[in-house]
C-alpha cells in the first residue's frame, strides 16, 4: 500500500473509486444482465439451448483465467494502462457480439469478454489501497461490496426489459458503452494519480502460496464468499422443486439476505475499530459456518419451514458482511506489496471452490437440501479452520523474517 496521507478524500481519489465501482460492476452485470437473453439467443442465432449455455460457462471461463493473468501482470506493468487496455477490448468485443453469425461464435466473444473484464476486478481493490488513506480502506471495501452484492439483484431484471423493449443484443451494447465510459474517467485519472502506477512489485504465485499470513487471509475470504455462493445457486432448484414454492420466493430471500450483508459490510469498518480486524474476520466466518451448520441440522431432523432457512442465511450473509471488508483488505496487506496477484489468485480460487462446490451438487438440488448444505457448510468451515490453524504457522514464518 502507498503511504497515502491520512487526511480528507479528495477529488482525484474519488473518481479513483468510482472507476473501481464502475469496473468491478460491469464484470457481474455482463454475466446477469446477459442471462435473460440466453433463452431466445438460440431462436435468432440457431442452435439448442443447451449450447448456449455455453454463452455463461464461456465468460465465467475466461474470468477465471483472466484473474491469473491479469494478476501477473498487474505485478509488472503499469496497471493504469493495462485496465485501460482491457476496458478498450471489452468495450470492442461487446460491441461486436451481436453480429456473431452463431451461438459458437458468441461464445468465444463472451471468452474474450471475461478475460478482459477480470483487469478492473483485479485492481479495483489494489487502487483502493492505493489512493485512500488507511482508515478509509476498510470502508471502501465495504462500499465495493455493497455494489457488488445489488449488481446480481438488479442486472437480471434490467436485462430482461432491455430485452423486452430492444432485443437481445442491447445487453452488449449496454456492456460496451459502460466500458467506454470507465475508460472515458480513466483517460482523465491517468496523469493526476501517479500513485495508482505499480511497477515492479515483489513476489509470485509461489511465494504466496508458500505465506502462511496471506493463505489463511486469502483461502479463509474465498471459502466464506464460495460456501454462500455454492448455496444461492442451488437454491433456486430447492425452492421450486423440494418446498414447492415460486421463484419469487427466492428472490425475495435473496433481497433479504443482501440488505443485511450491506449494512454488516458498510459498518465492518466500525466493528474493527472497536475491536480488532483479527476478531472481526474470526467471528464473522465462524458465525456463517454456524449458521448453515444449523441449517444442515434442522434438515436432517426435516424442518420444513421455509422461513427458517431464511433467517438463517441471513446470519450467513451477516458473517459474510463482517468479515469481507478487513478480510479482504488483511490479504493484500500481508502480501508484502505482492497485491495484484494476491487479489488476483484470492478471486481465482473463489472461482474454483464455487464451480467446484456447485458441480457437486448439481445432481441432487431437486430432490432435497441435505447435500446443498453439506457442501456449503464444508466450504464454509473452511474459513475459521485456516484462520485458527494457519495463524501459529504464519507467525513463525514472521519471526523468521
Amino acid at each position: 500500500m502507498s503511504d497515502a496521507p491520512d487526511r480528507a478524500i479528495n477529488g482525484v481519489a474519488m473518481i479513483a473509486i468510482l472507476i473501481a465501482l464502475l469496473g468491478t460492476i460491469i464484470g457481474l452485470a455482463a454475466t446477469d444482465l446477459v442471462l435473460p437473453a440466453v433463452t431466445v439467443i438460440p431462436d435468432v442465432l440457431g442452435g439448442t439451448q443447451a449450447e448456449a449455455q455455453f454463452i455463461l460457462g464461456a465468460y465465467i471461463a475466461g474470468t477465471s483465467i483472466g484473474l491469473i493473468l491479469w494478476g501477473e501482470a498487474g505485478a509488472k506493468f503499469d496497471q493504469l494502462k493495462l485496465m485501460m487496455d482491457s476496458l478498450l477490448c471489452f468495450s470492442f468485443v461487446s460491441l461486436i457480439s451481436p453480429y456473431m453469425p452463431n451461438t459458437l461464435a458468441l461464445s468465444t466473444c463472451r471468452l474474450a469478454q471475461g478475460l478482459f473484464d477480470a483487469a478492473p476486478t483485479v485492481f479495483a481493490p489494489v487502487w483502493i489501497r492505493a489512493v485512500l488513506p488507511e482508515r478509509y480502506v476498510v470502508q471502501s471495501f465495504g462500499m465495493l461490496a455493497s455494489f457488488e452484492s445489488l449488481t446480481p439483484a438488479f442486472a437480471p431484471i434490467l436485462g430482461l426489459w432491455l430485452l423486452s423493449s430492444f432485443g437481445w443484443s442491447s445487453s452488449f451494447y449496454l456492456l460496451g458503452g459502460l466500458a467506454l465510459i470507465t475508460l472515458l474517467a480513466l483517460i482523465g485519472v491517468k496523469t493526476i494519480h501517479p500513485s495508482l502506477k505499480v511497477v515492479g512489485a515483489r513476489g509470485s504465485y509461489v511465494s504466496l502460496i508458500r505465506s502462511a499470513q496471506y493463505m489463511r487471509y486469502g483461502l479463509s475470504q474465498a471459502a466464506s464468499l464460495s460456501g454462500l455462493l455454492i448455496f444461492v445457486f442451488g437454491m433456486p432448484a430447492v425452492t421450486v422443486h423440494v418446498f414447492e414454492l415460486k421463484m419469487s420466493t427466492f428472490i425475495s430471500m435473496q433481497v433479504i439476505g443482501i440488505v443485511c450483508f450491506i449494512f454488516c459490510a458498510n459498518t465492518a469498518t466500525y466493528l474493527v475499530a472497536r475491536f480488532s480486524a483479527e476478531g472481526v474476520i474470526l467471528v464473522g466466518s465462524s458465525l456463517s459456518a454456524l449458521a448453515m451448520l444449523l441449517m444442515w441440522s434442522l434438515a436432517a431432523f426435516g424442518v420444513g419451514q421455509f422461513y427458517v432457512y431464511v433467517a438463517l442465511l441471513t446470519l450467513v450473509n451477516a458473517g459474510l458482511g463482517m468479515r469481507g471488508p478487513p478480510g479482504f483488505n488483511q490479504a493484500l496487506q500481508v502480501s508484502d506489496g505482492n497485491e495484484a496477484r494476491a487479489a488476483g489468485l484470492l478471486l481465482f480460487s473463489a472461482f474454483l471452490l464455487t464451480a467446484m462446490g456447485t458441480a457437486v451438487t448439481a445432481a441432487f438440488v431437486e430432490f432435497g437440501m441435505l447435500e446443498l448444505l453439506a457442501v456449503s457448510f464444508g466450504v464454509l468451515a473452511l474459513s475459521p479452520a485456516m484462520l485458527i490453524t494457519l495463524k501459529r504457522r504464519g507467525l513463525e514464518q514472521i519471526a523468521k523474517t
